[in-house]
């Protein structure tokens, strides 16, 4: 189970919301499952935070994820020369389609911050 240091959980009039710090949950899911999570994975995990009984009773309203958009930039790597265009690598791959498909699902929310 991922640690709870990176959720927040807001409650007024019988409802809830989740709030995910996305960097954190990504890097302790990945540390953790050796694998990128996908939409899935975030929402069976926030499955586990509703089951909590102090959380049966109450509504919840949204499952809140902030992140940051991933780089699209192209950049010099200042020891070797090479350019690195970050918009063909695989992290920004599986972020974008990380974000993408959690805008999709009914009870998730997406707290976009460019860089």
């Amino acid at each position: 189970m991922i640690g709870l240091t990176y959720l927040g959980i807001f409650m007024r009039d019988g409802k809830y919301a989740i709030l995910l710090d996305g960097g954190f949950v990504i890097k302790k899911f990945q540390s953790q499952s050796g694998k990128f999570p996908i939409a899935e994975d975030v929402v069976k995990f926030c499955s586990g935070i509703r089951e909590n009984p102090r959380l049966r009773d109450l509504q919840l309203l949204r499952i809140y994820f902030y992140h940051a958009l991933p780089s699209t930039e192209t950049l010099v790597n200042p020891i070797d020369g090479r350019s690195i265009n970050f918009s063909t690598t695989t992290l920004y791959r599986e972020s974008r389609r990380l974000l993408d498909t959690l805008e999709l699902e009914d009870s998730a929310g997406l707290a976009e911050t460019g860089c």
